[in-house]
């Protein structure tokens, strides 16, 4: 997750846009398409701006995987090192995250969303704790899911509900 990060942050202090939201891919890198240039990845990870945003991303050089947005949404969306796979999207409201772009992580959904549960909440409470805060509904990095993950209202992880039912996600600014 943090080489996307870093590779989001020289996208934009190379062309002053985020990937996939740039509207001057097709000219300056190649790209099959191109964002509004509106500030967010928009759509839901699997679609437009969400497959533009690796896109432009392995176009740039920044990171590698493939670049053919020809095929399913999966052919581009990359696998997660913990499972699962890596989505980029803008959430109106994801925990508190308002308005944000973000990397969400999870199962893919089979459709290339990354949506459907990957990590029991002590996991997700581990990563959050060890790269963040800690509590599952505030700072950058959260979890989202069912009830067996965190605490909807205190944002406390369950770490002795060993169900599946969290996916995270990462604040990209």
């Amino acid at each position: 997750i943090d080489s996307y990060k870093t590779a989001t942050a020289i996208f934009r202090d190379r062309f002053r846009q985020l990937p996939g939201d740039f509207d001057d891919g097709v000219a300056r890198l190649g790209a099959s398409g191109e964002g509004d240039n509106d500030g967010a990845i928009d759509g839901n990870g699997n679609t437009t701006e969400g497959i533009y945003f690796w896109e432009d991303l392995v176009l740039a050089g920044l990171i590698t995987g493939s670049a053919d947005v020809s095929g399913a949404a999966t052919d581009v969306i990359p696998d997660s090192k913990m499972g699962g796979i890596v989505n980029a999207l803008n959430a109106d409201v994801q925990n508190g995250m308002q308005d944000t772009n973000m990397l969400r992580v999870g199962n893919n959904d089979g459709n290339g969303q990354s949506d459907a549960d990957l990590l029991t909440g002590a996991e997700a409470g581990e990563i959050d704790d060890l790269f963040d805060d800690g509590i599952g509904n505030e700072g950058d990095i959260q979890a989202t899911g069912a009830t067996d993950c965190r605490n909807a209202t205190t944002g406390v992880y369950n770490f002795t509900d060993g169900d599946v039912a969290c996916q995270m996600i990462w604040r990209l600014q």
